[in-house]
């Protein structure tokens, strides 16, 4: 399939599919006239780099899970759960301290040092999990 024609499919623009070859996200072959010339395979890999990019990962990111053992989408939703997961522990502890007298909250509930290093940790867990 060439350049032209998936743009049209995906809405890509060229420059966007010059880039990520460019760059070695999507190395596509080149036909005998130098054109970019699009697989089966190219498209599929393509439309699982425009979805997990849709989904906020960066193309770093997606770089480390086209990489991993495990089909990438896999890996995505994994990272994703994980982050749903942090993210409703959040909800729960922020529900809790909103309903606590105001007099009874302060640093004596956390160690400010302790929260920081934890989100360095779980940041650091999550960036692994993709590079993977």
């Amino acid at each position: 399939m060439s350049m032209s024609e998936v743009q049209k499919l995906t809405g890509l623009s060229a420059r966007t599919l010059q880039y990520y070859d460019d760059m070695g996200y999507l190395r596509v072959d080149r036909d005998s006239h130098g054109y970019r010339i699009y697989t089966d395979y190219d498209l599929q890999k393509l439309f699982v780099i425009v979805l997990l990019k849709e989904m906020g990962f960066s193309l770093k990111e997606i770089t480390g899970l086209l990489k991993r053992v495990e089909f990438p989408l896999c890996a995505a939703r994994n990272i994703l759960q994980e982050k749903i997961n942090h993210l409703e522990e959040m909800i729960e502890t922020l529900s809790l301290l909103a309903d606590m007298d105001k007099d009874h909250l302060g640093f004596h509930l956390f160690d400010p040092q302790k929260i920081r290093a934890e989100f360095k940790q779980i940041n650091a867990q999550l960036k692994s999990l993709t590079q993977k």
